[in-house]
């Protein structure tokens, strides 16, 4: 799927691709369009990069080489250890 124009109608995000057209939130679109790259939500503002994280702690993430870390909502711990848990499995 190629995008070939962004635009905002209406208070929601439209973004043209070669295949049609998304229409929606600006989260959701970036969930369609981030989730074949590794890109799961966290929480309703957040997408992490499942391929950079090191390891989750309890409610917390951290990231390969460097420092940062991501506080998770208690709620979403199972779905990201589940996919956390697979994407370790797979490598």
């Amino acid at each position: 799927m190629e995008i070939q124009l962004i635009k905002i109608e209406n208070r929601k995000i439209v973004i043209q691709t070669s295949e049609g057209e998304l229409r929606g939130s600006l989260m959701n679109q970036l969930e369609i369009i981030l989730g074949p790259l590794g890109f799961v939500k966290a929480d309703q503002s957040n997408l992490v990069n499942i391929s950079q994280i090191s390891k989750l702690e309890k409610d917390v993430l951290i990231f390969k080489d460097s420092d940062n870390t991501f506080q998770i909502p208690r709620r979403n711990v199972s779905k990201l250890k589940d996919i956390f848990d697979k994407i370790q499995q797979d490598e």
